[in-house]
């Protein structure tokens, strides 16, 4: 039963992490855009 288990929980070990690297880009991605756009509007209401 625990030889069955292990890989199991490894796979899932994987999954997290790379869920956590997709979505970690993901949320920087968006960030990044975010403050892009709050630089443009700045830009925008100086000019």
């Amino acid at each position: 039963m625990r030889q069955r288990t292990a890989p199991c929980v490894k796979v899932l070990a994987m999954a997290a992490s790379l869920n956590e690297q997709i979505f970690g880009r993901i949320g920087a991605e968006v960030a990044g855009y975010a403050s892009r756009r709050r630089e443009n509007h700045k830009a925008l209401v100086l000019n």
